[in-house]
């Protein structure tokens, strides 16, 4: 899980290689207490989060896409 958008990038980090890959798209301005409630409604998305293994997902404010390798 980062904030790092270098790792969005499939041909050097192909998510079938990994367990899955979280990218989370942030606002500058971003406070802990923002990030903390991003990261606990993407987790409470069971259904969402079992889908991960091999799996690249940019999670940002109201949702979540999901991309295969």
């Amino acid at each position: 899980m980062t904030g790092d958008f270098d790792f969005s990038d499939i041909r050097n980090y192909p998510p079938g290689d990994y367990a899955g890959l979280v990218i989370l798209k942030l606002p500058r301005i971003a406070t802990a207490s923002f990030i903390l409630n991003l990261l606990e409604s993407f987790l409470q998305q069971g259904d969402l989060v079992a889908q991960m293994p091999g799996k690249l997902a940019i999670v940002e404010l109201g949702r979540a896409r999901i991309r295969t390798g």
